[in-house]
């Protein structure tokens, strides 16, 4: 037999309270579980935990999500414009993986939001798809945006702050060379720092020395330095590529140069046994050398030829641009004969690249000879600013005026513009530097500083509440 509730009860529903009974009142901070099963915690304040501290799981961390993903994407992406050749390749690639970032880091932070049940989770699958679609575009967006207003940038310090730019517009090499041979000259006079000067061209000659003497002391204690090893004929070769390869093929009047060149060529067979017939044709062939004698004639021809030039610029005889063009070009044969037969001295190679850049060194000079010396021009303009200080009643202001030209003046020398290149090559070739430069050009700067512009004014912004106002 089931026993009957008590009277006033049923099953299903609790007994009622006593009129006369008080209702138990929860502990301060504490209310009623709806459910009727326990406490409940204090609900906090919006934007902080219960325990009153900042809610950063909530309202800053998630929210930053996407930026994050988006940031992560581009710095990550590898940089394909160099591949394809094109800065708008680059810049959709880097857009995509902006979107793509973005996109994943908008769908970790409502997953996370779907977890904790927050309130401001997506309410259908519908909903989240569309969040994370737009925020990946607008990820993706501001990329290509800031890439964008960063190319202007790029392109004007790519000009004016790139070191080998900086450098090639003051050297100013012969346009008639080979562009990759002017190329190697800047590459040359950054690499061995050496300002482009009239002091800059007497610290190219001292490295020439330098690695002459050097090349001397490997060959002349070789076991072969006095051994009939290389063939002059292999050096006159060299002048051979001249008249087709170099400014004397392309001038209007080209024919005494050119006979010029091919009378060094003989000349130089003949200096050492060769005999010609008088048709020019060699009968017979010139005697060996060993390698001291090649390294001598080496390093004279070089010393020779910089004091006809050193005397021309003093005023003495002029010397011919094709034949100073052979003698360098026989010297940098044997040089380069004796690198053939001793693979030991590939490590001082170089001087042929600063023989080269003393070339165009020397047509520098013969510019700059022909410019006002920038010490007049100082004068000028700190008279001429002290002048017009003293007329307008103002002497400070024109001294100041006066000082201030003469400073940029001073910015327009070439041997201050060259220094600064050099100093911007050395920056570069550190690896912290190299390193952070990567990321520091206006392509990654600018769209980094839109996006996180965006979350940080947005963060400033009142957030939208959950229904029920976060109670």
């Amino acid at each position: 037999m089931t026993p009957s509730p008590p009277s006033g009860y049923s099953l299903d529903q609790a007994p009622p309270q006593s009129q006369n009974q008080p209702t138990p009142t929860p502990p301060s901070g504490y209310t009623l579980d709806p459910s009727g099963i326990g406490p409940q915690f204090p609900k906090a304040a919006p934007g902080t935990s219960p325990t009153g501290l900042p809610d950063i799981t909530n309202e800053q961390m998630l929210r930053y999500l996407p930026a994050v993903g988006a940031t992560a994407a581009t710095l990550l992406q590898p940089e394909l414009a160099p591949v394809t050749g094109g800065w708008l390749a680059g810049t959709l690639a880097g857009g995509a993986a902006a979107a793509i970032g973005g996109a994943a880091g908008q769908a970790t932070k409502e997953g996370i939001q779907y977890a904790s049940k927050d309130p401001n989770a997506p309410q259908s699958f519908g909903q989240a798809a569309g969040d994370v679609a737009k925020e990946g575009l607008a990820q993706g967006a501001m990329e290509v945006g800031g890439r964008a207003v960063a190319w202007p940038i790029e392109k004007i310090a790519s000009k004016f702050l790139s070191p080998t730019a900086l450098y090639g517009r003051e050297l100013k090499a012969s346009t008639a060379l080979d562009p990759k041979v002017a190329d190697r000259q800047i590459a040359t006079g950054l690499r061995e720092e050496i300002p482009i000067s009239q002091e800059g061209y007497a610290q190219l000659g001292d490295r020439v020395d330098d690695i002459s003497s050097q090349m001397e002391s490997m060959v002349k204690n070789s076991p072969q330095a006095q051994i009939a090893l290389v063939n002059p004929e292999d050096i006159a070769n060299r002048i051979d590529s001249l008249p087709s390869n170099s400014p004397w093929s392309k001038q209007a009047l080209n024919a005494d140069d050119i006979a010029t060149l091919k009378s060094a060529k003989q000349q130089y067979l003949q200096k050492h046994g060769a005999v010609f017939d008088q048709s020019g044709n060699m009968i017979s062939p010139p005697n060996l050398m060993t390698p001291t004698e090649t390294l001598e004639e080496k390093e004279a021809t070089y010393q020779v030829n910089r004091q006809k030039y050193q005397a021309a610029q003093r005023g003495g005889a002029t010397v011919g641009a094709a034949q100073d063009a052979g003698e360098k070009a026989l010297a940098r044969g044997g040089k380069e004969e004796l690198i053939a037969l001793y693979p030991e001295l590939e490590a001082l190679g170089q001087q042929g690249s600063l023989i080269d850049l003393e070339n165009s060194m020397r047509q520098f000079i013969g510019r700059e000879r022909n410019r006002t010396s920038s010490g007049l021009k100082n004068a000028v303009i700190l008279g001429g600013g002290s002048l017009a200080g003293m007329a307008a009643g103002s002497p400070e202001a024109g001294l100041g005026a006066g000082l201030m030209g003469v400073a940029l003046n001073s910015l327009d020398d070439p041997a201050v513009k060259s220094a600064l290149a050099i100093a911007l090559a050395r920056a570069g070739r550190n690896p912290f530097i190299g390193a952070g430069a990567k990321y520091l050009k206006p392509s990654v700067t600018v769209p980094l500083a839109i996006r996180w512009g965006r979350e940080i004014a947005g963060g400033q912004q009142p957030q939208p509440q959950p229904p029920g106002g976060g109670q």
